[in-house]
C-alpha cells in the first residue's frame, strides 16, 4: 500500500494558485502597458477635461426649479348616485389626474394666459418661445412647398380663442405644449413634470425652466387650472342643478312674499264687511298663498338636499408644501472636471488595451 505524498498540496490548489498568478501576473502586464502610454491616456484625460468644462461654460444653461407637492380629497361616495362626469367618487383618480395635468384641456389654456415677464405682458407661451429661441429652431425647418404655410418663423400667438385656430396655431400650440408636458410616446421630458405617491397619497407637481419668475408662474398656473377643472368636471352638473334650483327658490320667495302682502291688503280693506263677495275674495287669495308656499317648501328642501350633496362632492386639494422662491441650478464646473477626467481615464486606457489585443492578434498569426 502506498503511503499518501505527505506535504504536497492538492491538485485543486496546485490550480488555484496558478489562477491567481496569472491574474497578478496579467494586471501587472497592464499596469506595465498603460505606463508606457501614458501620454495616450493623458492626451484623452485633457481632451475629454477640455471637451467637458467648453460644455459646462458654454453650452449648459442654467435653470431654476419650482416644486409642490398636494393631496385631493373626497369626502363622497359613489353609492350615494348623482355620479356626475368621468370620476369616481369616494377615492382619487391618481392616474387621471397626473394625465389630466399633462394633457391639452390643462396646458393649453395655461399657454394662453397672460403674464408679465421682463416687464411684458404677454401669452405664455410668447415668453416660452422667446426664452427658448423657438424662433432658431423652426428658422431651420425644411417644409415641402404644399406646407410652407405652416412655417412657424418669427410666429407669436395673437389670441386665445383656441376653437377658431388656423392649422399653422394648432401646429405652434402643440409644439409648445410638448415643450411643458413632454412627449410621452417619445419618451421626452418637459418642463412640468408630475407624481404620484401611493404610499403617502400625494401629488409632486415640479417645474424646471430657465426663468426664475416663470417657474413659479408655470407652478401655479398648472396647479389652479387643474383644480378647477377636475372640481368642475367633477361637481360640475349638480352646481348647475343647484343654481338652477336656487334660482327658482328666489324667484318664488318673491311671488310668496307679494301674496302675501295681497292678502293682508284685502284683510285690511275687508274688515268691517259683512257681504259674503269679500270673503271670496280673501279665500281665493289664501289658497294661492297656500299653493306657493308649498312650492317654495318642496323647492327649498330641494335646495338643502343638493347643498348637502354639494359639500360631500366637493374635492378638496390641499397644499402641503411648496416653493416660493425658485432653486438655481447653475453648471458646475468642479464637476465637469472630474467626470472628464474620469471618462478621458478610462476610455484613454480601453483603447490602450484594445490595441494591445490588436498587436498580439496580429503577431500571433
Amino acid at each position: 500500500m502506498n503511503s499518501p505524498n505527505i506535504g504536497t498540496s492538492p491538485s485543486y490548489y496546485q490550480e488555484d494558485e496558478i489562477t491567481l498568478k496569472d491574474v497578478i501576473l496579467s494586471i501587472r502586464s497592464n499596469l506595465v502597458e498603460i505606463w508606457k502610454h501614458k501620454f495616450l491616456v493623458l492626451f484623452f484625460i485633457t481632451l475629454f477635461t477640455a471637451a467637458f468644462i467648453f460644455k459646462s461654460l458654454y453650452i449648459d444653461v442654467t435653470t431654476y426649479s419650482s416644486a409642490m407637492s398636494f393631496m385631493v380629497s373626497e369626502e363622497g361616495s359613489n353609492e350615494q348616485g348623482n355620479v356626475y362626469g368621468p370620476f369616481e367618487f369616494g377615492h382619487i383618480e391618481s392616474n387621471k389626474i397626473t394625465e389630466l395635468a399633462r394633457s391639452g384641456r390643462i396646458i393649453h389654456k395655461v399657454l394662453l394666459t397672460k403674464i408679465v415677464l421682463n416687464g411684458r405682458r404677454d401669452y405664455l407661451a410668447n415668453h416660452l418661445i422667446s426664452i427658448y429661441n423657438l424662433h432658431s429652431i423652426w428658422a431651420e425647418e425644411n417644409l415641402d412647398s404644399e406646407y410652407e404655410h405652416m412655417a412657424l418663423k418669427d410666429f407669436y400667438f395673437t389670441r386665445n380663442d383656441i376653437d377658431n385656430f388656423s392649422p399653422k396655431e394648432y401646429r405652434a400650440l402643440n409644439y409648445a405644449h410638448q415643450l411643458v408636458a413632454g412627449n410621452n410616446l417619445l419618451e421626452e421630458q418637459g418642463i412640468m413634470s408630475i407624481t404620484y405617491n401611493d404610499l403617502t397619497e400625494i401629488f409632486s407637481l415640479n417645474i424646471e425652466v430657465r426663468h426664475e419668475t416663470l417657474a413659479l408662474e408655470l407652478l401655479e398656473n398648472i396647479f389652479e387650472e387643474l383644480k378647477n377643472f377636475y372640481i368642475e368636471e367633477t361637481i360640475g352638473r349638480t352646481k348647475r342643478t343647484f343654481d338652477l334650483v336656487k334660482a327658482q327658490a328666489d324667484s318664488l320667495l318673491l311671488v310668496l312674499s307679494k301674496a302675501e302682502r295681497d292678502l293682508g291688503v284685502a284683510n285690511d280693506r275687508n274688515r268691517g264687511f259683512t257681504s259674503a263677495l269679500p270673503g271670496l275674495n280673501l279665500s281665493k287669495l289664501q289658497r294661492e298663498r297656500d299653493e306657493v308656499n308649498d312650492e317654495y317648501t318642496s323647492v327649498l328642501k330641494n335646495k338643502k338636499s343638493l347643498e348637502l350633496l354639494l359639500s360631500k362632492e366637493m374635492p378638496e386639494f390641499t397644499i402641503i408644501d411648496r416653493t416660493f422662491l425658485p432653486i438655481k441650478n447653475e453648471p458646475s464646473l468642479f464637476k465637469s472636471i472630474l467626470l472628464g477626467g474620469f471618462l478621458g481615464c478610462v476610455i484613454g486606457m480601453g483603447i490602450v488595451m484594445l490595441l494591445r489585443t490588436v498587436r498580439r492578434a496580429l503577431s500571433e498569426e
